[in-house]
């Protein structure tokens, strides 16, 4: 998935002049996947373009979050007018009014709505979608703060890794203490005693 975000974060919600993605998925048959979700501004505009490598025709739906909400439950909805319908491959858009208005953008692979696509099965559609002037909601937001934090700290910790393997210096070892000529160490009490003894004369143990 590749996501280009032209703007800088502010407090609460994220804005961003541009935001694109572009990706290839499977959908089930009965079902649809968003490929766009985000906040209108004040003259936010939407634009796509899909192709179907694998299946039937499909729908591409331009909803506010009303009629989403709706569309996802099975009830009465409505869409833009520059959604795609019974289409293999195809392209569409719609300025997307009311600053603030919350925008969802989907593949439909069910047989919704009236006039769309009749699906026979699971179908593989490659797709890209751009949005302008728009709003990244905070919940999204947080989200992406989430997984850059959580990247960071994934690169931190194999850094460290390579440290501790390629640079980091063992600490030198100290050689066991040898015995004075002609004597040797008991392994058990360190007393130096003559190689002859059998028996150590301090702690009295069996070499």
């Amino acid at each position: 998935m590749t996501f280009l975000l032209a703007s800088l974060l502010v407090a609460g919600n994220a804005q961003a002049s541009t935001l694109t993605t572009t990706e290839t998925r499977t959908i089930a048959y009965g079902e649809y996947t968003v490929i766009a979700y985000y906040q209108a501004g004040e003259s936010s505009f939407v634009a796509f373009s899909f192709e179907v490598q694998l299946g039937t025709s499909v729908d591409v739906l331009i909803m506010d979050k009303d009629n989403f909400d709706a569309y996802s439950v099975g009830s009465p909805f409505s869409y833009l007018p520059g959604s795609a319908l019974n289409l293999m491959e195809g392209a569409g858009g719609d300025a997307t009014p009311g600053q603030g208005t919350e925008y969802y953008v989907v593949i439909d692979n069910t047989n919704t709505p009236l006039g769309g696509a009749n699906p026979t099965g699971s179908v593989q559609v490659y797709f890209s979608v751009t949005s302008t002037d728009i709003d990244i909601p905070a919940l999204l937001t947080n989200l992406m703060i989430i997984v850059a934090v959580a990247a960071i700290a994934f690169v931190v910790v194999i850094l460290v890794v390579l440290y501790l393997i390629f640079f980091r210096k063992p600490k030198p070892q100290t050689p066991p203490p040898t015995g004075q000529p002609g004597m040797r160490i008991c392994p058990y009490c360190g007393t130096n005693a003559p190689y002859d003894f059998q028996y150590c004369p301090k702690c009295g143990r069996k070499w």
